[in-house]
């Protein structure tokens, strides 16, 4: 019984992820996507190692017990996105960094996820 219960609630969270996925492919502006869902960092790694290409750039801000970010920047692309994410991490008043191609890093001022997010658009599109 246990496992039938646990398997009807992976498929249930494995449909919903699709579902998101979806509707995050919709929001992608010049191959930049730059998104808040809630979610904590296994989440925003899992998204984003989907929504991945060489050509894209992904900036995710998850929300959870504490506020997450995580971005990826394709080969072909020129942006360092260890250094927005470092930079975002600041405005949510929190750390972060990594390399040109994958960084992350939390914070905690929840309520500066919008200006954290409108920063990362000016400086990516």
């Amino acid at each position: 019984q246990w496992k039938g219960l646990k398997k009807s609630l992976e498929k249930s969270i494995h449909s919903g992820s699709e579902v998101l996925v979806s509707d995050l492919e919709k929001k992608f502006v010049n191959n930049v996507l730059v998104a808040h869902v809630m979610g904590d960092m296994k989440k925003l790694q899992s998204l984003s190692k989907k929504l991945s290409n060489d050509d894209r750039v992904i900036l995710l801000f998850g929300t959870a017990d504490e506020l997450y970010v995580f971005g990826s920047a394709g080969r072909k692309t020129t942006v360092d996105i260890g250094s927005i994410v470092k930079e975002v991490c600041h405005v949510i008043g929190g750390t972060g960094g990594g390399s040109r191609f994958v960084a992350q890093g939390m914070g905690t001022y929840k309520h500066s996820v919008d200006e954290a997010m409108r920063h990362a658009e000016t400086k990516l599109l």
